[in-house]
């Protein structure tokens, strides 16, 4: 008597019935067997691992809508939809599980999540109550977010794209830094929406949105005609603002705001950066002390009263109004738009020039890269590398003779 057959024992098995055997076939050696629309199926493969990946794929589609018995509570139109789209799923490299948690996901995020303005405000005022954020760094979030916001009020931020972001950002028609500031204001923002549950992943990341390169390299400085144009058109208040910013080379940016009269000595003829005051770093703030030039003198002496803070409280305001009043556009632009327009015309404004000036202009003066890095609170290398042989010694002898009296001439020239 003939013994019975013995069943194949299957090479690999998966959920629902899902199985990979052997087969004879010289070219198709592998075969997946499955249940489908009722019927037990099979399918044929050259590869073992083309197998295993449409074996799990399709106990992944059964898991999903249930064995045989368990899709039949889906109507045909549904099931029908199913089928249309899963080929679209599966060539974006995604399996149906994958697609349907996403946009499970997708529903609840946006769902729970808040509009641009709504958001931005609440940002706003959790950085206003933060005792570790400061005056500047949150009249910055201010100015940036409070932009964003007004273009992107209403939409939700949990659908805001890198590609909108980038859009956004370019059409601001602003220098590279400052584009990347916008762009650390935006991700700040994202980063800390995305902790409350409001957005997944952080649009403005600088890897996403791929701005031009800063160019270290390409160092920006006021002439001494406009470097005289810039004080005649500075207010009283803004004055030992940008005396000290260009005579002094104290950096704008966090040293200025923090500067009080009391560190500024005429008598000695030194201005002492604490390390509190000083551009603070992961080792802590570098404290230096900066000797005052006979015109930094003269200018120092025409302020009135030299108490409390050097900058005056809306210094970002008064500032574009000079470099405007100077020839030079603003860092924000007018929303008026004839406004605008003139704004749009006037010269680009040199990045960080004031203290881009101050060092090029003092190592013409000096020749010695030591004594203006330690002016600067930089190293010898960077002054060496960036400031050198910028300008001549007649440039610097004009831009260190640059006081009240020769703005006063300018003016009375002009007349």
């Amino acid at each position: 008597m003939k013994a019975p057959q013995s069943r194949q024992k299957p090479l690999k098995k998966f959920a629902h019935n899902v199985a990979i055997l052997k087969d004879t076939n010289p070219t198709y050696p592998y075969r997946v067997h499955f249940t489908a629309e009722g019927k037990r199926q099979r399918k044929y493969f050259r590869l073992k691992k083309e197998a295993e990946a449409f074996a799990a794929e399709k106990a992944e589609e059964l898991d999903l809508i249930g064995s045989q018995s368990a899709a039949h509570s889906l109507s045909e139109a549904e099931l029908g939809a199913l089928r249309e789209e899963l080929p679209y799923i599966r060539e974006s490299g995604f399996t149906l599980r994958n697609a349907l948690e996403h946009f499970r996901r997708h529903i609840q995020l946006t769902s729970s999540s808040k509009t641009v303005e709504a958001a931005a405000a609440d940002f706003l005022l959790e950085k206003e109550l933060s005792p570790k954020v400061n005056e500047l760094a949150l009249r910055d979030y201010r100015a940036r977010i409070g932009r964003f916001s007004k273009a992107f009020e209403s939409q939700s931020v949990a659908l805001v794209t890198t590609d909108q972001v980038r859009e956004w950002l370019y059409s601001l028609r602003v220098s590279s830094v400052t584009l990347d500031n916008y762009r650390r204001a935006l991700s700040t923002f994202f980063i800390w929406a995305e902790a409350k549950g409001w957005c997944e992943g952080n649009p403005a990341h600088k890897r996403s949105v791929d701005l031009p390169e800063i160019d270290d390299a390409e160092i920006g400085i006021l002439e001494p005609s406009e470097f005289a144009a810039l004080m005649a058109a500075a207010p009283p208040p803004l004055v030992p603002y940008i005396a000290m910013a260009t005579l002094a080379g104290i950096r704008v940016d966090g040293e200025l705001q923090r500067l009080e009269w009391k560190a500024v000595n005429l008598r000695t003829g030194v201005i002492h950066i604490s390390a509190s005051v000083a551009k603070r770093t992961k080792k802590g703030g570098r404290k230096r002390q900066i000797p005052i030039s006979e015109n930094l003198r003269e200018w120092l002496l025409t302020c009135k009263p030299r108490t409390g803070k050097v900058a005056p409280p809306n210094s970002r305001r008064l500032m574009d109004a000079a470099r405007v009043r100077a020839g030079f556009k603003p860092s924000h632009f007018s929303t008026d738009p004839e406004t605008r327009k003139i704004e749009e015309s006037l010269k680009d404004w040199p990045r960080n020039a004031m203290r881009h000036s101050f060092a090029s202009y003092r190592m013409a003066e000096t020749m010695h890269e030591g004594i203006v890095a330690e002016e600067m609170g930089n190293s010898p290398s960077i002054v060496q590398r960036h400031y050198k042989a910028l300008v001549t010694r007649e440039d610097a002898e004009e831009f260190w003779n640059i006081g009240p009296e020769a703005i006063e001439n300018i003016v009375t020239m002009t007349a």
